[in-house]
């Protein structure tokens, strides 16, 4: 006699509502429409979780805005700037961005803008930003905090990433190589996980005047500069995730060396800028995930 399978839809425990487990038994003389019914039920749920966007699966195990780090308690030149494709906050005494931060998710790998290569003073910054003749005849690069490889998805977010309060000057031997290294890496991660978190900027550890400087502005040149990731992977069927975790601190210098010798724990960065990364986070997973090096979690 022939048998036939049950398909039973149930919600995981800590997963989203749609999410499902099919389990399955033998029965006998099961209807061909109650099979039929059952796959369709079950393919209606998961489906739309899995072709929603990256950035909505995320919403569903983190809140909005998890990139967003905080500054220092001590620091009174803050001044947050919201852009179409990232956000930064601009430190007037050193004339340069103190993080940059912004998610890549697929959507966001697919290059549709070409490189503008048009400096522009910021035009939002209350200050005034540093200008591109700041840098000139300086010996340092016009260093991009967000990469400009990374804002290709659009023209507006493309133009946006050459506002000089993006910028932050670099050695040409640091920027054109290990640090240009990292932003390769950093796309090659965002392509293997669902949605990558990404916070960046130079180390800014010391007082302003005691960097060396360039230009009218006195455009701090810094010493260090870091780049902190989460990445995440759905798993829609069980209504999981996985967090990784990356953390990287590099000296202003040209190097030969691997990425991985320079890479380090969230926890570390957090000591050297005193900036709290990620901090909406559920306290044991921050401190799980900031703590190690490489740490990969799993979350429900």
């Amino acid at each position: 006699m022939k048998r036939f399978f049950e398909c039973s839809v149930t919600s995981c425990a800590y997963s989203a509502p749609l999410a499902a487990v099919c389990v399955l038994r033998p029965i006998r003389r099961a209807p061909r429409f109650v099979i039929l019914a059952l796959i369709y039920l079950f393919l209606v749920s998961v489906l739309p979780v899995a072709n929603a966007s990256a950035e909505n699966r995320a919403s569903r195990f983190f809140p909005d805005g998890l990139e967003i780090p905080v500054c220092p308690d001590d620091s009174a030149d803050h001044e947050e700037r919201v852009l179409t494709g990232f956000t930064l906050c601009y430190r007037e005494g050193y004339e340069q961005a103190e993080w940059v931060a912004y998610t890549i998710t697929p959507e966001k790998l697919i290059k549709v803008a070409k490189r503008t290569d048009k400096f522009l003073p910021d035009p939002e910054i209350s200050t005034g930003s540093a200008t591109p003749e700041d840098y000139k005849g300086s010996g340092y690069d016009r260093g991009h905090l967000a990469p400009a490889a990374d804002m290709a998805y659009s023209a507006d977010t493309m133009w946006e990433s050459f506002f000089m309060s993006n910028m932050s000057p670099q050695k040409p031997g640091f920027n054109r190589g290990i640090w240009n290294n990292l932003e390769n890496y950093v796309r090659t991660v965002a392509g293997k996980c669902d949605c990558l978190y990404v916070v960046t900027g130079p180390v800014l550890e010391k007082p302003a005047p005691s960097y060396a400087a360039i230009g009218k502005s006195r455009v701090s040149v810094p010493e260090y500069y870091y780049k902190v990731m989460l990445a995440v992977t759905y798993d829609d069927l069980m209504g999981a995730a996985t967090v990784s975790a990356y953390a990287y601190i590099l000296a202003n210098e040209e190097s030969d060396a691997q990425l991985k010798s320079f890479q380090c724990s969230i926890d570390s960065v957090e000591i050297r800028t005193g900036i709290d990364f990620f901090s909406q986070l559920d306290n044991r997973l921050e401190e799980m995930l900031e703590k190690g090096i490489g740490t990969s979690v799993g979350v429900r």
